[in-house]
C-alpha cells in the first residue's frame, strides 16, 4: 500500500516526525504510529515475509449487515425457493434471476443494492454446489446415447433431422446417423446398425428421459418404467440399460459432448445435400476422420483404442433385430390409412376396418389378417401428404369410371399409366379400367400392353380399342410361347377381330331373343 510506504520513508529517511507526517498527508496520527510501529516490529523479527507494505487488514466479523436484514433476508430466500419448485416442473427458462429479485424488493419499499442481492445468490449457490466425481470406465462396460436436432438442406429444401449419437465410456469412441424423425423405428433401427457397425454389444447402454426409451417417467429411478420396444432389443442383444437421474446430462457427459461436437464438425461447413443418404455418407466420413485423431495426453489415437476396447464386446446375434415396430390402424372411407398425419392407400384385398401395419423409419408395410405383406409405400417426412397407389383400386373404379379422370390415383400413377389413359382411353375411361384390372389379376407388365396398343391402332385406324379387344388379345399373347407381336401376322390379327365381333353380335342378338 503507498500510504505505509511514504510514512516508512518520510520518518526514517527523511527524519519528519509522526506530527508532520500526519498533518502533510491528512492521515490520523494514530495511523502514522501504528505503521511505524508495524514496521519497527517486522524488521525486528527478520521474518520479510510479506512486508510493511502489505494492504491492511480489517476484523468485519462482528460487523452488522445494515441493508441485509432478516426480512430481506426471507424476501430473496422466498424467490430462490419458487425458483426450484419451477426448475422441478421443467419451468426453468421462467424462473426469476438476480435483478428480478432486486426489483422485487425496490417494490417493496426495501434500500438494498443489487450487488448485495447477488453476493447473497452466490453465497446460497456454494452451499449448495454439486461436487462431482470423476469416472473411468473398463473397456466395453458403457456406452451413451443421445439425440441431437440438425437443420440441413436435402433436395433444396430446409429439413429438421434428428442425430442419433453413441460414445464409447473408455475409448470415446464416436458413431451417428441422421434420421427424419425422433420416433420408435428410427431409435431401433440407430441401434441396430450401431451394433452392427463395432461388431460387438457393450455391457451397459446409458440414456436420458427420452420418450422412446422410458414409457412411465418419474423422479425416483426405481420408478421409471422403460419401452416394451426397449425391453425386446436389450433382451435380444443381451445388453443392461440405465437412465440417468432428472436434469442431470453430466451422467452421460461423453454424449453430451459428443452431440455438439459432431454435429459442429460434420456440418458447420457444409449443410446441404441432395439426399438423406449423402448426407450420412458425409457424417461418416467426418466421423472416420474424428475417431482418427488422438486421444487427449497420449499418442493412441481414438480408433486404436476402439480396437482394444472391442475384444470386451459380447458377440452379436445371428440375425438382426426387426426394427418394424407393429400398429394397427383404422382404414377410413377412402381406404387409407393414417401415420404421422399421412394418409397410405390400403390395397382392395384387404376388407376389414383396421390394417396391420408395420412402421419403419424410411418405409410403411400393410400386412392382411394372416401377416402377409400386401403393399410397401415410401414413408414421408412431410406433414399432410397422401400417398395413393391406383393398382389398390381397380375393382372400385369399375362401378365409378368417372372418378378416374380427376383422380388423385391417376395423379400419383407411374408415367407410363397416364400416357396410356391419355392416349387410348381418353373418352372410354371404363375400358381403361377393365383392361388394368385384368392385367393387374393376371400379373401382365405394362410394356406388353403397351405393345399390343401400338399393334392395335396400327391395324385399325378408325376403331378405339375396346376392353373386348384388348383383353382378346392380351388373352391371345398369353397362350402364345412368345409375344404377340412376333407370331401374329397381321391377317391373323384381322380374322381373330372379325371372330371376336362376329360373337359379341351373336350375343347381342340371343339377348334380343330372350
Amino acid at each position: 500500500m503507498i500510504e505505509k510506504q511514504q510514512i516508512i520513508i518520510s520518518y526514517y529517511r527523511q527524519g519528519m516526525s509522526q506530527r508532520e507526517i500526519s498533518q502533510s498527508m491528512k492521515l490520523n496520527r494514530k495511523t502514522v504510529k501504528r505503521y511505524v510501529d508495524q514496521y519497527l516490529e517486522e524488521r525486528g523479527s527478520q521474518s520479510g515475509e510479506h512486508g510493511v507494505v502489505e494492504e491492511p487488514k480489517y476484523d468485519s466479523s462482528s460487523r452488522k449487515k445494515v441493508r441485509l436484514s432478516k426480512s430481506v433476508v426471507a424476501y430473496i430466500d422466498n424467490c430462490l425457493a419458487q425458483n426450484l419448485v419451477k426448475r422441478q416442473k421443467g419451468l426453468s427458462k421462467q424462473c426469476m434471476a438476480g435483478t428480478d429479485i432486486h426489483e422485487g424488493l425496490l417494490s417493496a419499499g426495501y434500500q438494498v443494492s443489487y450487488r448485495t442481492v447477488s453476493r447473497y445468490i452466490k453465497a446460497q449457490k456454494l452451499k449448495g454446489q454439486e461436487i462431482f466425481i470423476k469416472q473411468k470406465h473398463a473397456p466395453g462396460r458403457a456406452v451413451e446415447f443421445d439425440w441431437g436436432r440438425v437443420v440441413l438442406k436435402i433436395g433444396n429444401k430446409q429439413k429438421n433431422l434428428m442425430l442419433a449419437v453413441f460414445t464409447l465410456c473408455y475409448s470415446n469412441h464416436r458413431w451417428a446417423r441422421l434420421f427424419y424423425r425422433e420416433d420408435m423405428p428410427s431409435f431401433l433401427d440407430a441401434h441396430v446398425k450401431y451394433l452392427a457397425h463395432i461388431g460387438g454389444v457393450p455391457m451397459l447402454v446409458v440414456y436420458d428421459n427420452m420418450k422412446v426409451a422410458v414409457a412411465q417417467y418419474s423422479i425416483r429411478q426405481a420408478d421409471k418404467k422403460p419401452t416394451q420396444d426397449l425391453l425386446k432389443i436389450s433382451s435380444y442383444y443381451q445388453f443392461d440399460f440405465r437412465f440417468c437421474n432428472a436434469f442431470r446430462g453430466n451422467e452421460k457427459g461423453h454424449v453430451e459432448k459428443s452431440v455438439g461436437y459432431v454435429r459442429r464438425k460434420s456440418f458447420s461447413q457444409n449443410d446441404e445435400f441432395e439426399t438423406l443418404q449423402q448426407a450420412n455418407e458425409h457424417l461418416e466420413k467426418i466421423l472416420t476422420q474424428l475417431n482418427d485423431k488422438p486421444i487427449k495426453g497420449s499418442d493412441i489415437t481414438i480408433a486404436e483404442n476402439f480396437q482394444e476396447e472391442a475384444q470386451c464386446f459380447a458377440s452379436l446375434p445371428p440375425a438382426e433385430y426387426e426394427v418394424g415396430t407393429i400398429a394397427r390402424c383404422k382404414i377410413d372411407k377412402y381406404h387409407t390409412i393414417q401415420i404421422d398425419t399421412n394418409h397410405y392407400s390400403v390395397p382392395e384385398t384387404i376388407r376389414t376396418s383396421v390394417a396391420c401395419v408395420k412402421i419403419y423409419p424410411t418405409a410403411i408395410q400393410i400386412l392382411d389378417e394372416q401377416g402377409k405383406l400386401q403393399a410397401v409405400h415410401e414413408r414421408k417426412q412431410a406433414k399432410g401428404q397422401w400417398v395413393i397407389d391406383i393398382n389398390h383400386y381397380w375393382k372400385s373404379l369399375r362401378c365409378k369410371p368417372g372418378a378416374l379422370p380427376s383422380s388423385v390415383a391417376l395423379y400419383q400413377a407411374d408415367d407410363l399409366i397416364k400416357q396410356l389413359s391419355a392416349k387410348y382411353f381418353l373418352a372410354c375411361p371404363r375400358d381403361f379400367i377393365e383392361v388394368m384390372g385384368y392385367c393387374q389379376s393376371n400379373q401382365i407388365p405394362l410394356t406388353q400392353l403397351e405393345n399390343i396398343l401400338i399393334k392395335h391402332q396400327h391395324l385399325c385406324l378408325n376403331s378405339e380399342p375396346s376392353s373386348e379387344k384388348i383383353i382378346f388379345l392380351l388373352q391371345e399373347s398369353m397362350r402364345q410361347e412368345k409375344p404377340l407381336l412376333d407370331q401374329i401376322d397381321e391377317q391373323e390379327l384381322m380374322s381373330a377381330m372379325i371372330a371376336e365381333q362376329c360373337t359379341q353380335q351373336l350375343q347381342q342378338i340371343q339377348n334380343l331373343i330372350h
